[in-house]
This record gives C-alpha cells, sequence and structure tokens, in this order.
C-alpha cells in the first residue's frame, strides 16, 4: 500500500508542476513507453479474495501513430475472504493496442492481448494460469513527451474461468522517436515565379499569372496539346485534331443518296420491291434537314407526248407522296415531269422501255467534319 500511495504522490506532483506548460504533441511512430500504473483490482467472487490495490509498470513501442504493443508486469497484495491467508497476484501481459485521434491532446484506445496470472498464497503455495484481457483506456497529453493515462482492463483467468477487472491510472513516458528541428533549407529558385522550382520545371519561362501543372509547363484541361491561356476552343472531346488555337481541324465534304425507281408500262404505281431504296432516302432526308430533293418523272416513248407528260408527273408525285408519308415535309420536295423527253435507253426494245419508265433524284448535301488524329 505504501508503495502505491508513494507512485500517486510523485504522479501528481509531477503533474502540478507542468500543467501550465504548452501542449503540441501527437504519438510518433518509432517512440518506445514506459508507463508506470496504480489502481485498483476487482477480482472474481468465486475466488474468494479481497479486491485490492495494484501497481505495476508497463514497457511498449509504436510502430505507427496509431498501432503498438505493450509488455506490462503489475502486482496486488490482497488476503483471501474469510480468512486472512495473504495472497501476491503476479499479472504478466502483451497487449496489442490501438489509438484513435494519435495527434490530438486526447488520445482514446483500446488494447487486447494474452499473458499470466502466478497467484501466490502461504498455505498453497504459486498458481500460474494463462489470460485473455481487453479493454479500452484515454491517454491525455501535459508535455510533448508525457501522457496521464486512464484505463480499464477485463481480465480473464481462462484456466479456471475467473473474471477479474483492473481500473488503473497512470503515466506514459515517450521516447526514441527523433525531432526534427533542423534549420529548413534556402527556398529553392523559381525563376519564372510558377511555383515550381528550377530544378524541377519542364517548361520553364511560363508567362506570369498562367496556370501549371506539377512539372510547371501550362494547363493543358482538354489535353488538345493546346495550352488553357492559348486554347480559344476549351472542351476539345480527345482524339481531334486541332489548329494553333485549340480549335478542331474542320473538313467539308459532299454527301448524297441516289434514287431510281422503276415502273410497270402505263402505271405510276410504287411497288413494294423499292420501298427498301425510299426507306433509305428517308432517313438520308432526316438526317440532313436542311436539304432539298426534285423528284424526276419519266416514261418510254409509246402513247402521245401529252399523255407521257402527264403519267411521268403522277409517277414523280407517287414517289413524293410516299416520302411525304414516310415523315418528309412536302415543302422540302419538289416533282418534275419530263415525259418521254429523256431517254436512257433505246425505245425500240422492250428492256430499252422498261429502263425508260422511271422516277430519278439524286439529293445532296455539303457536311462539315472534324478531322480525327
Amino acid at each position: 500500500m505504501n508503495t502505491v500511495k508513494m507512485f500517486i504522490a510523485v504522479a501528481l506532483l509531477i503533474i502540478l508542476q507542468i500543467l501550465d506548460a504548452d501542449v503540441m504533441a501527437q504519438i510518433k511512430s518509432g517512440t518506445f513507453t514506459v508507463a508506470p500504473h496504480a489502481g485498483w483490482y476487482v477480482f472474481d467472487q468465486d475466488q474468494d479474495i479481497a479486491n485490492a490495490p495494484l501497481h505495476g509498470i508497463g514497457l511498449g513501442y509504436n510502430f505507427t501513430p496509431h498501432i503498438g504493443i505493450e509488455g506490462t508486469m503489475s502486482h496486488v497484495n490482497s488476503d483471501a475472504t474469510p480468512s486472512d491467508d495473504n495472497r501476491n497476484l503476479y499479472i504478466y501481459r502483451v497487449d496489442a493496442m490501438y489509438h484513435f485521434l494519435s495527434d490530438r491532446e486526447f488520445v482514446p484506445y483500446i488494447a487486447a492481448g494474452i499473458g499470466a496470472l502466478s497467484l501466490h498464497s502461504e498455505i498453497n503455495g504459486t498458481d500460474t494460469n494463462g489470460l485473455i484481457n481487453y479493454g479500452a483506456g484515454l491517454k491525455t497529453f501535459i508535455t510533448e513527451r508525457l501522457t496521464i493515462r486512464a484505463d480499464i482492463r477485463h481480465i480473464i483467468d481462462y484456466d479456471d474461468s475467473y473474471n477479474n477487472f483492473a481500473c488503473t491510472l497512470g503515466l506514459t513516458y515517450f521516447f526514441g522517436a527523433k525531432d526534427r528541428t533542423e534549420a529548413l533549407p534556402a527556398p529553392p529558385m523559381d525563376s519564372d515565379g510558377d511555383g515550381v522550382p528550377d530544378d524541377l520545371d519542364m517548361c520553364p519561362g511560363t508567362p506570369l499569372g498562367v496556370a501549371v501543372d506539377s512539372a510547371g509547363c501550362p494547363v493543358d484541361s482538354d489535353g488538345d496539346g493546346v495550352p488553357d491561356y492559348l486554347d480559344k476552343c476549351p472542351g476539345t472531346p480527345p482524339g481531334l485534331l486541332v489548329d494553333e488555337e485549340g480549335c478542331p481541324v474542320q473538313r467539308k465534304e459532299e454527301v448524297s443518296v441516289e434514287l431510281r425507281v422503276e415502273f410497270e408500262f402505263d402505271s405510276s404505281k410504287v411497288r413494294d420491291i423499292y420501298r427498301k431504296q425510299l426507306n433509305e432516302v428517308t432517313r438520308f432526308l432526316k438526317t440532313y434537314p436542311e436539304t432539298t430533293a426534285v423528284i424526276e418523272g419519266h416514261t418510254c416513248s409509246i402513247g402521245t407526248e401529252a399523255y407521257n407528260l402527264n403519267l411521268s408527273r403522277r409517277r414523280a408525285e407517287s414517289v413524293m407522296q410516299y416520302l411525304t408519308d414516310d415523315g418528309i415535309d412536302p415543302v422540302r420536295m419538289k416533282a418534275v415531269a419530263y415525259g418521254e423527253s429523256a431517254p436512257i435507253a433505246d425505245n425500240s426494245t422492250e428492256e430499252g422501255r422498261r429502263l425508260n419508265r422511271r422516277v430519278t433524284s439524286v439529293i445532296s448535301t455539303i457536311v462539315i467534319n472534324v478531322i480525327k488524329k
């Protein structure tokens, strides 16, 4: 008991002497720790041992600011109940620890580990059993290297299935981590003032005020090879060829679709075999909505000239009506009748006359395409 009282008195004296110090501390990687502690030990009721003060010391190492390991030895001096048989309990533990908020003044932690309980009595001698334990605690920095520490543990004697508890208050002293107090080197040269040192600057001489990347080169957000401060077409899609101002290079191209529908003798009815071709014309006109079409009607030479002129007009209008029914505005189309005046084959043969009974149109437009790299 005198040892515990002396420990508490020394701890309080240290605390009172350093409470006025400014605390700028954190748990650091590579630090060793020494942790004296004292507190109260609660025995399982089935052990018939009186609860008693506890004191001890721990030695540890912090692999990272969050993860550490600690070996602890503690001693409890008590008496059996109801007899006065003196009992000395020695507790040996190796625990893994995890610190939360390791860079703050108050650092909560959890811990768990294994070890051994060695109980010595005057009558029964020494009995040693294995233990497992877990718990939590709080470390409070009072200097850069010293914390006050409160801890509670559930200690399980897994040989005899006893459940004990230890509540302690102590100190933890950190040592071994190197303090980085060396003088700061002179700032590196940055001739063009872009924030990137000359020895790392891949684009020296960048104009002042221009945004640069980590290599000191002007930022090119769309990756077209023209920096943002010169790019007059920001947001160019990748893969396109651009000019010196960052705008896509364009090329004019003519696109067209050809229509040719043949008719039976003295008929203006569109046959089903031409529906696929007419649907392609419809798609073209819808794709290029500014395009117009001239639908040209023709006949063979059989019949009078006046009759054939009228027949050719009806054929052109029949094709035009098909396209209108398919969604094309008739304003965009014009039917022109040629009658028998523009044959493409010899009207003295059946084959020639078949070829001349037709409606034709070549529909074209100019499109502007961007060029890919």
